[in-house]
């Protein structure tokens, strides 16, 4: 019933606001998280301060949040950074955001693009549904996350379980994922 309410919402030309404002989020978001990428961390590990930028990355999910409350004027909103290839149990993506990265990964290499999603995720007693955006490797996300980084041998000095992956610039690194009520759509 959810998935068709959301297919109409999205499918009606008089509707098309719930998906320009998910639209603007995503890019506003991402906006911001490659804003602090660029300043704080590249800044941190320019000053080799590992310490500082690790902090700082551990931090964007809860920035990213805040930030979107504000705009939006609604704690009906938040923000979690999961990777392709995670680590942590407790970072798995639930099963709708999984196939939305897998889809993703089909699309990157068949088409070179990954697209935005929307899914329907369960949350408990009620239904969230949640935009995921994709988050594409850089050059500078490559010196922290990929075999050969040049600061992966220090981060794992913090961080014994980390694993780098043979990324290169261009592939799926992981997604942005904005989790909303769908009252969150209706007021903005």
């Amino acid at each position: 019933m959810a998935l068709l309410f959301l297919t109409g919402l999205l499918a009606c030309s008089v509707k098309a606001q719930p998906l320009e404002t998910l639209t603007a989020l995503g890019d506003y978001s991402l906006s911001l998280f490659e804003k602090w990428q660029r300043e704080e961390i590249k800044g941190a590990l320019k000053k080799e301060d590992l310490a500082t930028a690790l902090a700082v990355c551990k931090k964007l999910p809860d920035r990213l949040t805040f930030a979107l409350r504000e705009r939006l004027g609604t704690s009906r909103v938040w923000v979690r950074l999961l990777a392709r290839n995670y680590i942590d149990v407790g970072n798995t993506p639930p099963p709708a955001v999984a196939e939305s990265l897998a889809a993703m990964e089909a699309e990157k290499e068949m088409e070179g693009v990954a697209s935005s999603r929307i899914v329907i995720v369960e949350g408990g007693k009620r239904t969230l549904y949640a935009y995921v955006v994709p988050l594409i490797d850089r050059e500078s996300c490559l010196s922290c996350h990929s075999k050969g980084g040049l600061y992966v041998p220090r981060i794992k000095q913090f961080y014994p379980e980390f694993r780098p992956t043979r990324e290169k610039i261009g592939d799926l690194r992981g997604v942005l994922v904005i989790y909303f009520s769908p009252e969150v759509l209706g007021k903005n």
